[in-house]
Order: structure tokens, then C-alpha cells, then sequence
């Protein structure tokens, strides 16, 4: 059973520039950036825990203005707070819970290390692209296909309750059976359930792919 108190006991033995407010439910300071053993950089944070945590991300505002308040940044309009990952990823990731030692390690320290290497001039590595392009870009990685259609027949096929049995022909195209191709990729995007399925797949009509924007 998750237990907030001794999560937030593990987020300050390790975050020793972090403090936390019980009042407010936010943790507040400072993040170092270590990348092989070695400091790169800090960065001034505010981490809010929402009601809905941990089956849903906290919400997290730089707040040094390292990171300029920008969509081609990642930042989203009017509150501020980072973009951390597409909507239906962040549901994958929670569905069991999740613990604020791990979202900081695995999810914001991650995207820190990536605005230090736009800092100095470099580019996004792991960033989706901006609004619902993102998205689909997530659906290409979990699929590990290139092609917008192919996802759109893999969404359509689990929305409609047609996934392919193991022996019949993938829907890639590959005319590998089903159980050799993309039954493992499948598996992890049935979690989303049937209504949220169905809802993702009349986006995908409604928002075509148009390519990569960073």
C-alpha cells in the first residue's frame, strides 16, 4: 500500500536541496543534474502533488526561468507547468501507482538532463513533438512502426475488439503471424480500455500525423 510519508521521507534523503510544505503538498528547491558521476547543472523547481497522485504525474514549474515559458519548450501555456509526457503515457505509466521518488528519477530528472542539452545549444533527444502530435508519436514507439495508417488499423482493431489471435496475419503488414510480430505491443496499449480507445481512435481521424514538430 503506497505511503506518502515515507515517500516524501525518500525524496529529501536523496533531494537534499528539496524541502516539502504539508500545508501546501509541494515540494520546493533545488535538483542537480548528474550525468555520469558528474554535476552538470541545477535547476530551481516547485513539484505539486495533485489529488489524483499517484495514479496521475505531480505538476512541476521551473521556477529559476532556465527554461523560457515557451510550447517549444514544453512548458504549458498560462500555468506553467512542464510537459512530461503525453497524455495516454502518463496513464500507462500510473495505472498502478506510482511513487514521487521514482517520478523523479525516471520522469523529471530525465527532462531536466534534456533542457540542459537545449541550454546549450543542443537539440531534444526523447521529446514528443507538441500538442497532439506527441501522440502519436508515443503510439509509433509502443508499435514500433513508422507508418500512421498501421497504428491507425492496431488502434481501430483493439477499440472495436478485433484484436488479431496469435495465428492470423499481423495487421503491420509483415504477414508474420500475429503472435510473432505485435502481440507483446499490443498488450501494453489494451490497458487503456475500451472508451478511451474508442476516444483516441476518433482523434487519430480528427488529428492526422503531420510529421515531426519540436
Amino acid at each position: 500500500m503506497y505511503n506518502l510519508d515515507y515517500d516524501i521521507k525518500e525524496v529529501l534523503s536523496n533531494y537534499e536541496l528539496l524541502k516539502y510544505n504539508s500545508n501546501s503538498k509541494k515540494f520546493s528547491g533545488e535538483i542537480e543534474v548528474i550525468k555520469g558521476g558528474l554535476f552538470i547543472d541545477i535547476f530551481s523547481i516547485e513539484i505539486i502533488i495533485p489529488n489524483c497522485f499517484p495514479r496521475c504525474f505531480p505538476k512541476v514549474i521551473e521556477i529559476g526561468n532556465k527554461i523560457p515559458r515557451k510550447v517549444a519548450r514544453h512548458v504549458i501555456p498560462k500555468t506553467n507547468h512542464l510537459c512530461l509526457a503525453v497524455e495516454i503515457e502518463e496513464f500507462l505509466l500510473c495505472q498502478g501507482g506510482i511513487t514521487m521518488k521514482w517520478f523523479i528519477d525516471k520522469v523529471l530528472v530525465p527532462r531536466l538532463c534534456e533542457e540542459y542539452r537545449v541550454i546549450n545549444g543542443e537539440k531534444y533527444q526523447k521529446e514528443y513533438s507538441h500538442d497532439f502530435g506527441g501522440t502519436w508519436e508515443y503510439l509509433m514507439k509502443v508499435l514500433n512502426v513508422n507508418e500512421p495508417e498501421i497504428v491507425m488499423k492496431f488502434i481501430k482493431a483493439l477499440a472495436d475488439k478485433k484484436r488479431p489471435t496469435g495465428n492470423s496475419l499481423c495487421l503491420c503488414e509483415s504477414n508474420k503471424p500475429f503472435r510473432l510480430c505485435h502481440k507483446s505491443n499490443i498488450s501494453t496499449l489494451q490497458h487503456l480500455g475500451i472508451n478511451r480507445l474508442k476516444s483516441l481512435y476518433k482523434s487519430l481521424i480528427e488529428k492526422p500525423y503531420k510529421g515531426i514538430n519540436l
